[in-house]
């Protein structure tokens, strides 16, 4: 099993499997996983961020290949009446980087730690704008929350995110740009954010877990049947006659 066809394509590429081999099942939705109860309004003021601001939101292990950097410098290239918050478990080796390079920049607000189930929901309904600085990725699930509490999202065009993501719910950045990350996200301090919050909540509802078990059991079957039609199909051999002493 893979998320996507991007995945299948270097499955097939590095790992010489068959396509006919593979099955895509997409990453299942958070619908329904986390309390989602708070307001736009509380959430900002719990996280005393402005009410009449543009929030990007950057949630999950902050990890280099992540591109928390490029987005800490993107996001101070950015003017306007919008805040960054930055929230998840700092790797250690990178801890002091990231705080040296957040600075005392006031709309830059960090909030290091595992984030708990029932807060989640702060930080993404205080959210506009989920933002997924990747330099790689093959699966995020982080992108699939965001997805599930109906923000907009700035990612990298990256084959398996531009599956997942529909067009009218992403604001695409080329990654090996020096201005890209910027001038994504600064599109959204224009464009309707709820609008396009609910096209990625809509897509995101196809990927309900009875469907997704479904196919994986049918999937499963379907490997069985054709396990028994190759054995059935395989020559049989003669046993071998034992040597008997004279």
């Amino acid at each position: 099993f893979v998320h996507s066809q991007a995945a299948a394509h270097l499955a097939e590429k590095h790992f010489h499997i068959p396509a006919a081999k593979l099955t895509i099942i997409p990453h299942g939705s958070y619908l329904g996983v986390y309390p989602n109860n708070v307001s736009r309004s509380d959430a900002r003021t719990h996280l005393a961020l402005p009410q009449d601001a543009r929030v990007f939101l950057f949630l999950g292990r902050i990890k280099p290949y992540k591109g928390v950097f490029e987005l800490i410098d993107a996001f101070k290239s950015i003017a306007g009446n919008c805040h960054l918050v930055i929230a998840g478990k700092i790797d250690d080796d990178i801890f002091v980087q990231v705080t040296d390079r957040i600075g005392e920049y006031p709309r830059i607000h960090l909030h290091h730690g595992r984030i708990s189930d029932n807060d989640i929901q702060i930080f993404f309904n205080a959210a506009d704008v989920a933002v997924f600085p990747f330099r790689r990725i093959l699966t995020s699930g982080s992108l699939v929350l965001a997805m599930s509490f109906g923000k907009a999202v700035v990612a990298p065009y990256l084959p398996s995110l531009e599956e997942a993501l529909p067009e009218a719910g992403v604001r695409w950045f080329d990654s090996e740009s020096g201005t890209g990350l910027e001038e994504a996200m600064s599109r959204w301090l224009i464009d309707n954010t709820a609008t396009a919050g609910a096209h990625n909540l809509a897509a995101v509802r196809q990927w309900d877990w009875t469907s997704i078990a479904k196919t994986c059991l049918e999937a499963n079957d379907s490997h069985k049947r054709s396990k028994i039609e190759r054995k059935k199909l395989k020559p049989k051999t003669k046993p071998k006659q034992k040597y008997k002493m004279p």
